[in-house]
């Protein structure tokens, strides 16, 4: 059984699609965010507003479309000019995207609640046992019966392994920051930090504890420093890391995405 214990989270700004006046682009860039938030396990993504561009909405529409099963699509997102171009984005192929019909007992499932029953996916509604109830629409459940189809409501975090990410927005870099959980450690990245090393490693290690991790990227136009200096705050008034993980740069910028990947193959080499 994997561990779920510690929370891999990142904040990523609105104005992740600035250079990209493209609708078919703009998904593509944010479906590549997807593909590496699922690829590396990242349990939330924050999307924090950044005053140059506020693309927010667009960006959650296209991460939360993509990290939706199949099946869910049609009862979770009418047609929409955000998702124009939804076509283009990666599969995820999570473990809540299932790969066929075919069910077994002990099985997890995403489904959607239609009255008494559960739309998982397959050719019929499935029943719920007795001792499930819930008010809401998207649920995970566990197959308890084939025949008849029957599953249990649980809890999301009780699946033994990665379930996929949430999607939420925050007004500012600095809010996103403030409204953080108790306990969580928080690294900035940015090319004006420390470079990733041996040594670094170790103190990052020592830094991170069990109750999970947030990396904070900035836009295509400008650093986390920057950023908080358009709120009129400063980075020096955290108290928090700030990495450089791609050492001795061959091109002018590193993109985002880039970024991402790149910080996030170091987290799960080396710090996880």
């Amino acid at each position: 059984m994997e561990d779920r214990v510690k929370k891999l989270k990142i904040m990523i700004p609105s104005s992740l699609t600035i250079e990209s006046s493209d609708p078919r682009i703009r998904a593509y860039k944010v479906g590549q965010v997807a593909r590496a938030a699922s690829i590396f396990r990242v349990d939330e993504i924050i999307i924090y507003r950044d005053r140059d561009f506020n693309d927010a909405a667009f960006i959650r529409d296209i991460l939360e479309y993509a990290n939706c099963p199949p099946h869910l699509k049609r009862h979770l997102f009418p047609i929409s000019a955000n998702l124009k171009f939804a076509g283009v984005i990666p599969p995820l192929k999570t473990p809540s995207h299932p790969k066929s019909k075919v069910i077994e007992i002990g099985e997890f499932r995403m489904g959607f609640l239609r009255g008494k029953k559960v739309d998982i996916g397959v050719n019929e509604l499935a029943s719920i046992s007795g001792g499930s109830k819930t008010t809401e629409k998207v649920v995970t459940v566990r197959i308890v019966s084939r025949t008849p189809l029957e599953v249990e409501i649980i809890d999301p975090d009780d699946v033994p392994f990665y379930w996929g990410y949430r999607v939420r927005l925050r007004k500012s870099l600095f809010k996103a920051l403030r409204d953080r959980k108790i306990g969580e450690k928080v690294i900035f990245t940015s090319r004006k930090g420390k470079v990733i090393d041996s040594k670094f490693l170790e103190n990052l290690k020592g830094y991170i504890d069990e109750r999970g991790v947030v990396f904070v990227f900035g836009s295509p136009k400008k650093g986390v420093d920057e950023i908080l200096m358009d709120e009129k705050h400063s980075i020096e008034e955290f108290n928090y890391p700030v990495i450089n993980v791609v050492k001795e740069q061959g091109t002018a910028t590193v993109r985002m995405e880039e970024a991402l990947i790149a910080t996030l193959t170091i987290y799960n080499g080396f710090l996880r």
